[in-house]
């Protein structure tokens, strides 16, 4: 395999910042590649299989978090603005339509993906995958993402690897997984498969000389680019990769930027299409991030960073921001510490990663506008009252404004680790863990309908997965989470995430769920996509 090399390595993306044309200690841009693509007519169903039931000692990753010298941080206790309190409607969300087990492999936490496809659900688990029917039945796997590449040889076959991404691209019908090696050659491998069938169709496979380990990767999908980010140790990373070229197998390049941290928020997160509807052409891929003001100045906020790429000439590539907007003001959990989330009977609690933006940032076009939601972990008050903040952003072609946002606690368990999603409908959606002193580590979602009143969850929770027991012997929890909408319909939601069996000493398990709201006007087209004219359905959405 031809592997890409950058024409400059991000070792001296610092001495870029300080240099002319510089844009508040941004750098960039630094071109990756070519990198050209190898196609592989594999069978997934002839993968070597992992056990799904870890033997021995399950191995514990590190949390890697760039530490300021002398940081303390400044204790919060003040009260959160849009905390809601209970739940608005007597009603939850209809229980789950599907409701399996996913797999389980590995090492803890178990960074669980997953994404959905007309006829396809596909999961990663710590550096393993697997694909299942849309009832659960398992078609192929789990296997070693890496055993993609066995036939290839280099660091993307033989090399330990971490991160893993799943994303399903719903404007071609394809699949991009990812996996980032981690013994030193910095590899970003990505699969694009051949056809829409992940199982028997085949992959193009890149690797991606990045130079720098890609903490905490993240991918989405975009109109012209498949977009990434990642904490590069201080610096935030953020690449565009040439979503054409991968897709026709061709030789693809990447542009990659960094973005100063602001404190501990050094992860920007990628905005990831959903629906049938592109953004504009020419409109630059979106990224956010979190910043708590009380601790590293200014006033809470979300900043917004935009990369245009121009793949025909990489070095025109752009990368501006931030764009600052006002949030409700938040605190951010137990002062930063790893140790946060309490569980029945055990001292060992949970890390909430507060300080970064959860998967997903997920956009879709309604036509009259355009929206872009979020969530991440707030304190809802008395330092370790883990909740969700989640948003809806909005533009109308003026720039992005804050539509609704809202801390959801609705009594004193503990949610975190949470994804948010929209329907075609407008009604919106969030999966998240809920684990307390008296509640054992579980994975719940809540709703809202889109004409109901901004800032709220109007319906109450619904359980995907009860807890059974508590974990010892780490912090680590998740890593992240993920909610997607099926593009069959536009409407059913699919989220997966880790929850706590009880099965010591193995106890941790994954599941996949899918739910729907009856208000979403959902139907299976021909092609097996929600197609038609946005704006016909999305004027009734407020």
């Amino acid at each position: 395999m031809e592997v890409g090399k950058p024409l400059l390595s991000f070792a001296v993306l610092a001495a870029l910042a300080a240099g002319a044309g510089a844009e508040k200690g941004k750098s960039g841009p630094v071109v990756i590649g070519p990198a050209a693509a190898v196609a592989v007519d594999v069978d997934l169903r002839e993968l070597p299989r992992v056990d799904t039931v870890p033997k021995g000692v399950v191995e514990v990753k590190a949390r890697r978090r760039p530490e300021l010298p002398g940081f303390q941080p400044r204790p919060e206790r003040r009260p959160d603005p849009v905390v809601q309190r209970g739940t608005a409607k007597a009603a939850g969300l209809a229980a789950p339509s599907v409701s399996f087990d996913g797999i389980v492999t590995g090492a803890l936490p178990p960074d669980t993906v997953g994404d959905v496809g007309p006829g396809h659900y596909v999961q990663a688990v710590n550096t393993s995958f697997a694909v299942f029917d849309k009832t659960g039945g398992l078609l192929a796997g789990p296997s070693p993402i890496r055993s993609l590449w066995s036939t290839t040889g280099g660091p993307c076959w033989t090399a330990p690897s971490s991160d893993p991404v799943v994303v399903h691209d719903p404007l071609a019908d394809r699949w991009l997984i990812t996996v980032v090696t981690t013994d030193g050659s910095h590899r970003l491998c990505a699969a694009v498969s051949q056809s829409a069938d992940p199982v028997a169709g085949g992959f193009f496979l890149y690797e991606f000389a990045l130079g720098v380990l890609p903490d905490y990767l993240k991918a989405g999908v975009w109109r012209d680019a498949y977009l990434m980010a990642a904490n590069l140790q201080g610096p935030a990373g953020v690449w565009a990769f040439d979503r054409a070229g991968m897709l026709a197998g061709a030789a693809a390049v990447s542009v990659a930027f960094t973005a100063p941290a602001a404190g501990l928020h050094s992860m920007l997160m990628p905005a990831d299409l959903d629906g049938s509807t592109p953004p504009a052409a020419g409109a630059p891929g979106v990224f956010y991030r979190h910043v708590d003001g009380d601790q590293f100045g200014g006033v809470d906020r979300l900043e917004l960073f935009e990369l245009s790429p121009d793949f025909g000439t990489p070095a025109d590539s752009t990368f501006t921001g931030p764009t600052a907007l006002a949030a409700a003001p938040f605190a951010s959990l137990c002062g930063f510490s790893f140790d946060c989330v309490d569980q029945p009977g055990t001292a060992q609690r949970l890390d909430s990663i507060t300080e970064w933006p959860m998967w997903r940032f997920a956009y879709r076009n309604f036509g009259v506008h355009e929206s872009l939601v979020g969530a991440w972990a707030v304190d809802a008050g008395g330092g370790s009252a883990a909740a969700v903040r989640w948003f809806e952003l909005r533009s109308s072609g003026g720039g992005w404004t804050i539509h609704q946002q809202g801390t959801y606690a609705p009594d004193p368990a503990r949610r975190w680790m949470a994804s948010a999603a929209m329907d075609r409908a407008g009604n919106l959606a969030v999966g998240y863990n809920v684990s307390s002193a008296a509640v054992f580590p579980s994975l719940r979602f809540a709703g809202r309908l889109a004409g109901d009143p901004p800032g709220v969850l109007t319906l109450g929770e619904t359980v995907l997965a009860a807890g059974g027991g508590a974990q010892t012997g780490s912090n680590r929890w998740g890593d992240y989470s993920s909610l997607v909408v099926d593009p069959a319909d536009g409407c059913t939601f699919w989220l997966t995430g880790e929850y706590y069996a009880g099965t010591s000493p193995f106890g941790w398990k994954t599941r996949v769920g899918a739910f729907s709201f009856p208000e979403c006007p959902g139907e299976v087209f021909s092609d097996g996509f929600e197609t038609g004219d946005a704006s016909a359905w999305s004027s009734a959405v407020p």
